[in-house]
């Protein structure tokens, strides 16, 4: 029989295209039928219908078995297939001198094991002593994650590798067993097998969990495998850095585990939800994370687009007054991409007198008295406000960074009239940082007298040189490491991030009414 299937092989394989010369492309080009009736012809007799089988199980025959004659064979548990001698063990010298102290035959199996077998049973005691004297540990106490899985030798001696496989797999399997244990999956262990090539010479296209290395420390990521080994993956991901193993896998075990039917295996259950149903569920799972946070009336509402960190802002209803009348931009925590970000305002630090905090696009409505009936007109702080006592103009004083929370009204009832002195002074009680942990170089102050509408009582300093306000942050931020830290104290006292970088921005500012230098502050005390 196996002359006559070589010789149909040999006369119709395909030998002018060395691709497609093995013996499957003629079985797939023919079909069954037609291979078999050639078969007939070379065998030269007709063939017995298929005897029904039982159905196949994955077995490694590790451990002591009975062999049928009255004696015993022994399967032995070879990691990845490298027979070697490493610390404590000695696996190789063990096999050297079981072998000549017996003179037993071996076989490979095709799972990288070793059968020894022709065992008398009085040699049982004196093999399991040599075993336990070099260190090689009994079936029954190997990881079964450790014990189902393989790999191919890859980096250094193949030259097809495009990444480690056999000397990475031992760290990677000890990763997927944390995040088992973790997610509460500590009892499964799915069949894993890795290859540093697509060649799949591990065989990690049957396996419930495949790794095939794609390039360096990358690997397409295989699902779906039977335990078994009798149905084909599917693939899932084309490059996986190994850096971000742990995070994909996680979401899929806590899938898994939160839709499992009763015994199913993890290769039964990609296999049976499908590849695109994993899929949205990690994505799903991703996008649920947040930072929002509704304590204290505040929350992360944008992204500071230079380092990627969340801006503080009030949580508090926000009016026609003091909502900002233009969008802030904000980046994604996924990607640092821009994208438009909520409408809302900055939050006031604590202690600083949110009637002086006003910005260039903020506007104050002042009442007109023309007849008895008064209108309302809205006039831009960032223009002049004329005096009627010295015909001089001053600009009104502005804060860089802080919207207005509350419109700037006068203080008494009686309507104004523009041109007429306001009976309060808008003057800043103390300038505001426009980005925390820098520092204010000069206080934003008028350039004529501090009260409008009164004589001064100083002749007026020279007017300052304008600010190029389009290269100052209009936002409060926290530096990228300055938030890892706020998170790590958020932790450690129990206080939401928030909180913490609300009461950190007041000790800040209270630190400067104090006139204390804040390039000789620390940013955070954290």
């Amino acid at each position: 029989m196996v002359k006559a299937i070589v010789a149909t092989q040999r006369d119709y394989g395909d030998r002018s295209k060395r691709r497609h010369a093995r013996m499957k492309y003629l079985l797939h080009d023919w079909g069954i039928e037609k291979f078999q009736a050639k078969l007939v012809e070379y065998f030269g007799k007709s063939i017995a219908p298929f005897k029904p089988l039982p159905e196949w199980k994955y077995l490694d025959f590790l451990g002591w078995h009975e062999q049928g004659d009255g004696k015993l064979f022994l399967g032995i548990s070879v990691e990845n297939g490298r027979v070697k001698d490493e610390d404590s063990f000695q696996l190789k010298t063990a096999l050297r001198k079981i072998v000549s102290l017996f003179n037993l035959p071996m076989l490979l199996t095709a799972n990288h094991n070793i059968i020894l077998y022709e065992i008398e049973p009085r040699q049982q005691k004196a093999i399991e002593q040599i075993l336990t004297q070099h260190g090689i540990s009994k079936e029954k106490d190997i990881d079964p994650l450790v014990r189902y899985s393989m790999a191919c030798p890859a980096f250094p001696t193949c030259g097809l590798a495009m990444t480690e496989s056999e000397r990475a797999l031992p760290g990677i399997l000890g990763q997927i067993r944390l995040l088992l244990d973790k997610v509460g999956l500590g009892q499964e262990h799915p069949v894993i097998r890795m290859t540093g090539c697509p060649n799949g010479c591990a065989r990690p296209y049957m396996a419930e969990l495949g790794f095939v290395g794609s390039a360096p420390d990358t690997y397409q990521i295989w699902l779906g495998g039977s335990p078994n080994q009798t149905r084909l993956a599917k693939p899932y991901i084309d490059k996986l850095h190994i850096n971000n193993l742990e995070t994909e896998l996680e979401r899929i075990f806590i899938y898994f585990k939160q839709q499992r039917q009763p015994d199913e295996s993890f290769g039964d259950f990609c296999n049976r939800v499908g590849i695109e149903a994993i899929r949205q569920f990690v994505t799903n799972y991703q996008s649920s994370f947040s930072m929002n946070t509704d304590i204290n009336n505040s929350s992360f509402t944008s992204i500071n687009s230079e380092n990627n960190i969340p801006v503080v802002t009030d949580g508090t209803e926000t009016t026609s007054e003091t909502q900002p009348q233009e969008e802030v931009v904000s980046t994604s925590l996924e990607n640092n991409q821009e994208m438009t970000a909520l409408n809302s305002p900055v939050i006031s630090p604590a202690n600083v007198d949110s009637s002086t905090l006003v910005t260039p696009s903020t506007t104050v409505s002042q009442t007109t008295t023309t007849t008895p009936a008064t209108t309302t007109e809205t006039q831009p702080l960032n223009t002049p406000v004329f005096s009627s006592d010295d015909n001089t103009t001053t600009p009104a004083p502005t804060t860089i960074g802080q919207p207005v929370s509350q419109p700037v009204t006068p203080t008494t009832p009686a309507p104004t009239t523009i041109g007429q002195p306001v009976s309060q002074p808008v003057t800043p009680t103390a300038p505001a940082p426009t980005t925390i942990g820098q520092p204010v170089s000069q206080p934003v102050t008028p350039t004529a007298p501090g009260t409008l509408g009164q004589e001064a009582s100083q002749p007026a300093s020279p007017p300052e040189q304008p600010k190029d306000t389009s290269k100052m942050r209009h936002r409060v931020s926290v530096r990228d490491e300055i938030y890892t830290k706020l998170k790590e104290e958020s932790k450690r006292q129990g206080k939401p991030v928030v909180q913490l970088a609300t009461e950190a921005i007041a000790e800040y500012l209270e630190k400067i009414r104090k006139n204390e230098s804040p390039t000789t502050t620390d940013e955070t005390n954290f």
